[in-house]
């Protein structure tokens, strides 16, 4: 464990020296820290330390090695903004042997049928509607992960690790206008430490990923927004810095049916101060949990803890309050079948924001052979 917290303090102290390279962008890619999973959102997305099925693409690779199944599949949608965007997620994972997984995932968060109504009014002040058009403005990412246990527990191994990785590549587009491509890697480790307790470590982005921006405009576009005073841009490329994000993850079992999961993280950012409960420049830690019952491995009821912040108050004080954003969430095991439903974005800092999230996760297992 001290080489563990060792390893930690080194790459926090790398990254925040990296937080100086030309090109980082606050909220970079942020599309990619929403989720993956109606049971993670309802648990605040705290599953570092203890996901183990095909979700860990998103929230830990590590944790694929512990999939016992052959093959598993996992979906999940939502919209925000009164239905205007959705978000998808989707994965699959498939177990290579005894030791290691492979998942593939893909994630979509977009708004479509955007009017554009540039060629509305043509140089005469003619208004012709069958000149707008719609086009959408969308961000995709598609990871590939590999999970793999180190060790197994036996009498000569006090701990249990897990490994694991993610390639991952990213495809922005708005509309005609503008579209990159970028490209990342995470990491993470799980470590065992006893029957009931897990830690665990995610580094997303590790490799600072990367987007390189092309900017297409046309003669007519270019000449307003010249006349506009805006520069012109034809490409650029934009950075995301690493996130460490620190999990500890705790099971308790009442008894044969009744068990209560608790698991804390923190996420540690280096692109500058952010709205969180310790902001700092150019650190900021940001914590959230998660709690989860369940019922002989069938029913499930989880809360979460998160956005832990200080916001302005409505009164002519100005006064900042502190606030956070409580989820909640349901799950039911038919078999091969799990559904998933979380309800979240609850808390004083964003009243009647609140979002409906549903998913499905199916199991395959090869058949015994006698």
């Amino acid at each position: 464990m001290r080489r563990l917290l060792l390893c930690v303090c080194i790459l926090t102290l790398s990254f925040t020296l990296s937080a100086q390279t030309d090109g980082v962008r606050k909220y970079s890619n942020e599309f990619m820290f929403i989720g993956a999973s109606p049971r993670g959102m309802a648990l605040a997305n705290s599953l570092c330390a203890s996901v183990d099925d095909a979700t860990s693409c998103y929230y830990n690779p590590a944790g694929l090695a512990l999939m016992n199944h052959t093959m598993q599949f996992s979906a999940m949608h939502t919209e925000y903004f009164g239905g205007i965007t959705s978000y998808d997620y989707a994965a699959a994972a498939i177990k290579l042997d005894r030791r290691s997984t492979l998942g593939v995932s893909l994630i979509r968060f977009g708004a479509d049928n955007i009017p554009n109504t540039y060629d509305l009014v043509d140089a005469n002040g003619v208004v012709n509607y069958d000149k707008v058009t719609d086009f959408s403005v969308a961000n995709y990412a598609v990871m590939i992960s590999y999970g793999r246990k180190y060790n197994e527990r036996e009498r000569y191994h006090k701990y249990m690790i897990r490994y694991g990785g993610s390639v991952k590549i990213i495809r922005n587009v708005v509309g005609p206008f503008a579209n990159s491509w970028g490209f990342g890697i995470d990491a993470g480790l799980q470590v065992q430490v006893d029957d009931h307790s897990t830690v665990g470590v995610m580094v997303k982005d590790a490799s600072n990923t990367f987007n390189a921006w092309n900017f297409t405009f046309s003669d007519a576009q270019k000449d307003v927004l010249a006349a506009t005073g805006n520069d012109i841009p034809t490409h650029s490329t934009e950075y995301t810095l690493p996130r460490i994000i620190l999990g500890f993850n705790r099971v308790h079992d009442f008894n044969k049916e009744f068990s209560l999961m608790g698991e804390a993280d923190m996420d540690i950012t280096f692109d500058g101060m952010r709205n969180v409960l310790i902001a700092s420049d150019p650190v900021s830690f940001d914590p959230h949990i998660g709690l989860e019952g369940s019922y002989k491995k069938t029913v499930y009821l989880r809360m979460g803890f998160g956005n832990f912040q200080y916001y302005t108050d409505d009164n002519p004080d100005n006064k900042k309050v502190f606030g956070f954003s409580p989820s909640i969430g349901i799950g039911i095991v038919l078999k091969k079948l799990s559904i998933d439903y979380a309800l979240t974005n609850l808390g004083s800092t964003s009243p009647g924001l609140y979002s409906h999230i549903v998913g499905l996760r199916v199991t395959i297992d090869k058949a015994k052979t006698h």
